[in-house]
């Protein structure tokens, strides 16, 4: 029986070898991983940008008419958020049912139903809105607490109306009471009326995305630093940046909004537009 083995020589070509193929094969086998690890990298800040605009976008698009503003650095966004719309009743119907703006008024009617809003008291942060303008129009900007809402004093309740203006439906109008009576600023051509959830804030700071809400409503724009104490959307900002155009009567508003992530050594920028149908 014979035995058969190796060298030294034999097993000291074989590591010289492996060593070359080593070296030879490494570098190619390398930058298809690392390119990899780049593309996974670059799409989850990818992922992460487009989940915080979209957010930022579908509650834009909720705001109460002019009521976006951006910092002078354009590093925070802020807006009145809007629960629900109807039309006040200004004709027609119940006389006591009009909303009437040349005195205070302890109460009034919709037109049909508000959507969201069923029956009950407005609370926290919640008023009801009426030709809001904003900072352009003096007597006219919520923030300012002028008398465009209802102030924190007044207490609103909706509830349907038990005798309804068209007797062939039984619930065919929200009625609205006002506790005390208010008097509005002034009616608005489409004749309007909003219910606001408060005024949201986002803002970049310290490399994050924050969205703070529930502070009331503040003459002052809030700065990134106070908005930084509301909830982390997303982190690794580098940069962020928001353009708003109010527009007019012609043409709705424009908030332009600018996002860019970096980590690893992957750096992503994302744009995106969002109309602002600015309807009093």
């Amino acid at each position: 029986m014979k035995h058969r083995g190796f060298t030294l020589l034999e097993l000291l070509l074989v590591i010289l070898i492996t060593g070359i193929l080593a070296v030879v094969v490494a570098p190619i086998i390398q930058e298809p991983i690392r390119a990899y690890f780049d593309q996974t990298t670059r799409a989850e800040l990818v992922d992460s940008a487009e989940m915080a605009l979209r957010r930022m976008a579908r509650d834009a698009r909720r705001s109460l008419p002019y009521s976006v503003r951006v910092n002078g650095a354009q590093t925070a966004l802020e807006f009145v958020s809007v629960a629900d719309v109807a039309r006040y009743r200004t004709n027609g119907g119940n006389p006591a049912s009009r909303l009437s703006f040349n005195t205070t008024d302890g109460s009034f009617n919709i037109l049909g139903l508000f959507s969201n809003f069923g029956s009950g008291t407005l609370a926290g942060d919640q008023r009801l809105a009426i030709f809001n303008l904003g900072a352009g129009s003096a007597g006219f900007n919520i923030y300012n607490g002028d008398a465009v809402a209802t102030p924190a004093s007044t207490v609103v309740d909706i509830d349907v109306d038990p005798t309804p203006q068209n007797p062939a439906i039984a619930s065919s109008e929200h009625k609205v009471t006002l506790n005390p009576a208010f008097q509005f600023q002034a009616s608005s051509p489409s004749h309007r009326v909003y219910i606001t959830n408060g005024a949201v804030s986002y803002a970049c700071f310290n490399g994050g995305l924050f969205r703070d809400t529930g502070y009331g409503y503040l003459a002052t724009q809030p700065g990134p630093a106070a908005v930084a104490g509301g909830t982390l959307l997303t982190d690794n900002v580098t940069a962020c940046q928001f353009d708003y155009d109010p527009g007019n009567s012609g043409r709705p508003g424009l908030l332009m909004m600018s996002l860019t992530l970096t980590r690893g050594g992957e750096s992503i920028t994302l744009l995106h537009q969002v109309h602002i149908h600015n309807a009093t």
